[in-house]
């Protein structure tokens, strides 16, 4: 996920492929969960969301596969995509509801009091990655083991448990920093699974979201649903995180170069912040996704039809909407860039 929008000709397309996918899961998982499930009991509903969540460990797993290089360059990104896309429409909304100038002062924490929770969490292991870097930096496969599993039993154990409130959900840097340290593993150690073919790592991956989803499905009315979704869905998921390396394996596998995915997927990042900003949502995306269901009520497959190409559709006008402010992006790089270099003039 970048802020500048120019082809990058060096990124490998089979992993900005897994940026695309994993981002439609993303969108579409957002549209079942605010939209469709709150007004339909299906069970189903709910069990899509379980393979689906995947979205977000993949980009976590993807920047630990190929190691975070910080920089204020970088950060500076982040936080201009959020603002751009986030705060005109949130001023525009509170100032269309009259909901007083203390709202408008609160909009401007635009990191803080947002519902990007991802962003937050990602900026934290962005400036700890330094550290990371430095602790998995040629270690043995066995001190690779130890921090995997302390941090297994710090963001999954714990949060299972649920005895830790800020583990809860698993949305928390303990557990992007396990599924980090697990990306950089498969990096590192990938010779010792390279004789498992990756239709075995696509058939385990289908095997195991059939077996959670059905089994959601056929014990809904009944208590043991609770802990089959405690145990596969949420971000501190066992079965998530191995569901995630199931599905991120094979990519990792082949390389290949395609200009219109690396295009597109140069704006994922934008896609994210946009379709889930709250104005977007509740006066675009709203209306449109109960249309959609009321059009499609009493088909569970229509539904999910209807809405796997309403993903992409939001998908595709997001991007293009980013490729049209590339003028806005480019003052942006600019800016950071004299900035960066004032910094580090001073610095030196």
């Amino acid at each position: 996920m970048v802020l500048n929008n120019r082809i990058i000709s060096a990124r490998n397309s089979s992993i900005e492929l897994v940026r695309l996918l994993a981002m439609f899961m993303i969108v579409f998982y957002h549209i079942v969960l605010f939209f469709i499930e709150p007004i339909d009991a299906n069970p189903i509903y709910k069990a899509i969301q379980i393979p689906l969540h995947i979205g977000v460990m993949l980009f976590v797993l993807i920047s630990g596969y190929f190691g975070i290089k910080p920089s204020f360059l970088r950060f500076f990104k982040i936080l201009c995509v959020v603002a751009v896309y986030f705060l005109p429409l949130r001023l525009w909304y509170v100032y269309k509801m009259g909901m007083g100038g203390m709202a408008m002062l609160d909009s401007f924490h635009i990191l803080s009091k947002t519902p990007y929770w991802f962003v937050r969490t990602y900026l934290c292991l962005y400036l700890i990655s330094p550290l990371l870097n430095k602790c998995l930096k040629d270690i043995s496969i066995i001190e690779r083991s130890y921090y995997i599993f302390a941090f297994a039993i710090i963001a999954v154990y714990l949060g299972i448990l649920q005895c830790d409130i800020s583990l809860i959900d698993g949305k928390n840097l303990a557990n992007f920093m396990l599924i980090y340290i697990i990306g950089d593993t498969i990096r590192q150690e990938q010779q010792r699974w390279k004789v498992v073919p990756n239709w075995c790592f696509f058939f385990a991956f289908i095997l195991l979201n059939l077996l959670l989803s059905t089994s959601y499905v056929l014990f809904s009315d009944l208590l043991i649903s609770d802990i089959i979704w405690n145990w596969s869905f949420p971000y501190y998921s066992p079965f998530l995180i191995i569901s995630s390396v199931l599905f991120f394996i094979p990519f990792t596998r082949f390389s290949f170069y395609s200009p219109v995915i690396n295009y597109i997927a140069s704006s994922v990042f934008s896609v994210y912040i946009l379709h889930h900003q709250p104005t977007i949502l509740e006066v675009c995306l709203k209306p449109v996704s109960l249309w959609l269901y009321g059009f499609a009520e009493g088909s569970v497959f229509l539904v999910l039809l209807i809405v796997s190409i309403y993903s992409m559709i939001i998908i595709g006008i997001c991007v293009i909407i980013d490729k049209l402010l590339t003028p806005i992006w480019i003052f942006l790089q600019r800016l950071g860039q004299n900035i960066d270099n004032i910094v580090f003039n001073q610095m030196n």
